[in-house]
C-alpha cells in the first residue's frame, strides 16, 4: 500500500516506475507493442515531478489528487502487463506517424506512419499535441511516449521586424533549430504567426497604429504601414521554414478578435464603402432600414461595441466588421502563399 504522506507516495511511484520500465523492456524486447503503457510510464515519470513541484508550492490538494491518479495509472498498466505476460491478451499494434510530408486528401491530412513490425505506408494522420511556449519545445523527446505528433510555436512581428527598415533573425534561427529537433523526434509543427506581438517602435512612429483594440489585436489592421509589419514578418518567417519537411501548418492569429476601431480612419472610410455598397448609393434606404441619420455614408455612426444591441445598425456593423477581419486573414494567407 501507498504512504500515506504525499512525499512518501511519490517516491513509492518512483519505485514502481521503475519496475514498470524494466517490464516494459521486457515485452518490447520479446517484439510487443507497449505504445500504451509507454504512455502510462511516461506520464508517471514526468508528473511524480509536477506533483512534488505542487508540494513545494504549497498546492497540497493538487499533489494529493496527482498521487491518487497516478497510482491508478500505475495499477493499470502493471495489471496490462501482466495479462500480456500470463498470454491472457495481446497488446494491439500501434502505427505512429513518422516525420514525413504533409498532404491533404480527400478532406483529411495524410503522411507516413511506420508499424512495430517496421512496415511504413502513406496514411490518414489524426494529428493530436500541445501548444505553445518553451516547455513543448524542452518535451519533443518524450511525445512519443506520449503518442504526440503535433505541436504549435509561434514567432510574432516584435522577434523580427525591429525598425521600419531592420529585421532580427536571432530568434528565427532558433526557431529553425526547434524544426529540426522535431523532425528527429517525428513531431510536426503548426507555427503560429502572432501578429498580436506587435512591436512598440511602429506604435511610436506611427500613433494611429494605437487607435484600434480587439483583444490579443491592437493595432489597427487596415493601415499600411500596420500591413507592411506583418507583410515584412510573413516573408521573412515563411521563406526560413517552407522547406523544414517538421512545417504541419501556418496558424494566421491566435484567438482573433476586433471590435474597437471608431476612431480609425481606414475603418470609417472602409464602413462608409460598405454601406454605400450595400444601399446602392440610397441614402434614404440606408436611414429607413438601419434606422439612423446621417448626412453621408462617411459619417454613419459606428456602434459602440461595448453595449450589444438589437438593432439593425448594431447587426450591420457586425457583419462588415466580420467581413472586414476575415479579409485580413485572407490577404495574410496570400502573403504566405506568395513565398510558399
Amino acid at each position: 500500500m501507498a504512504a500515506s504522506d504525499p512525499r512518501e507516495r511519490f517516491a513509492h511511484l518512483e519505485t514502481q516506475a521503475k519496475d514498470l520500465e524494466h517490464a516494459v523492456t521486457q515485452l518490447r524486447q520479446k517484439g510487443l507493442d507497449v505504445s500504451y503503457q509507454r504512455v502510462a510510464l511516461r506520464i508517471i515519470k514526468d508528473f511524480v515531478a509536477y506533483g512534488l513541484e505542487d508540494l513545494s508550492h504549497g498546492e497540497a490538494a493538487r499533489a494529493e489528487t496527482i498521487a491518487e491518479e497516478l497510482s491508478q495509472i500505475q495499477a493499470d498498466a502493471r495489471s496490462q502487463i501482466q495479462a500480456f505476460l500470463d498470454g491472457r491478451s495481446t497488446p494491439s499494434p500501434v502505427p505512429k506517424f513518422r516525420t514525413s510530408k504533409i498532404a491533404i486528401r480527400d478532406g483529411h491530412f495524410q503522411g507516413m506512419r511506420r508499424w512495430p513490425d517496421g512496415r511504413t505506408e502513406a496514411s490518414p494522420i489524426i494529428f493530436t499535441g500541445h501548444g505553445h511556449f518553451d516547455q513543448v519545445r524542452r518535451d519533443l523527446p518524450k511525445f512519443d511516449d506520449y503518442g504526440v505528433n503535433v505541436i504549435q510555436i509561434e514567432i510574432g512581428p516584435t522577434s523580427t521586424v525591429v525598425g521600419p527598415e531592420a529585421t532580427d533573425t536571432r530568434r528565427l534561427e532558433d526557431l529553425l533549430g526547434t524544426f529540426d529537433r522535431a523532425a528527429e523526434h517525428n513531431v510536426s509543427i503548426c507555427l503560429l504567426l502572432s501578429p498580436h506581438y506587435f512591436p512598440e517602435w511602429a506604435f511610436k512612429q506611427y500613433p494611429h497604429l494605437s487607435r484600434c483594440e480587439g483583444g490579443f489585436i491592437k493595432f489597427c489592421i487596415d493601415a499600411p504601414e500596420a500591413r507592411d509589419v506583418v507583410a515584412r514578418h510573413i516573408r521573412l518567417v515563411i521563406s526560413k521554414v517552407k522547406e523544414k519537411i517538421a512545417l504541419h501548418s501556418i496558424c494566421l492569429t491566435n484567438e482573433p478578435i476586433y471590435r474597437t476601431c471608431a476612431d480609425d480612419e481606414y475603418t470609417k472610410s472602409l464602413w462608409a464603402g460598405h454601406l454605400n455598397r450595400k444601399f446602392k448609393g440610397d441614402m434614404e434606404e440606408a436611414k429607413e432600414k438601419l434606422r439612423t441619420n446621417g448626412p453621408s455614408f462617411e459619417e454613419f455612426p459606428i456602434p459602440d461595441w461595448r453595449s450589444i444591441q438589437a438593432t439593425p445598425l448594431y447587426y450591420e456593423w457586425c457583419v462588415f466588421n466580420h467581413q472586414r477581419f476575415a479579409d485580413w486573414h485572407r490577404w495574410m494567407a496570400g502573403v504566405v502563399h506568395e513565398v510558399a
